[in-house]
């Protein structure tokens, strides 16, 4: 399955991080506090300030639960359905 292009910047909290379950990577549960679509990208995941999406990132050890970070995400599809996928983090200054 295809998607049209798509990445979604957030700016929230980590409020979990776990081992993914297929063993590769992890999952992480974003608090979101701002959300939108990056500059000429459609934003598919349209997450409103006060909700939590969940991610998924190939990079183990970039998010830790509790801090604050600007997010890049894309929604992904594959054979299997889709998923949010992490982009790009940045930690928020405190």
């Amino acid at each position: 399955m295809q998607l049209k292009p798509n990445m979604t910047v957030i700016e929230g909290q980590a409020k979990s991080v776990d081992p993914a379950p297929d063993g590769w990577g992890e999952t992480v549960e974003f608090a979101v506090e701002q959300s939108g679509p990056a500059d000429g990208y459609s934003d598919f995941l349209k997450a409103s300030p006060g909700s939590t999406v969940t991610m998924f990132t190939a990079e183990p050890g970039t998010v830790q639960p509790g801090l604050s970070y600007t997010v890049t995400a894309s929604v992904l599809g594959g054979p299997t359905g889709e998923r949010v996928v992490l982009q790009d983090v940045k930690a928020k200054d405190r």
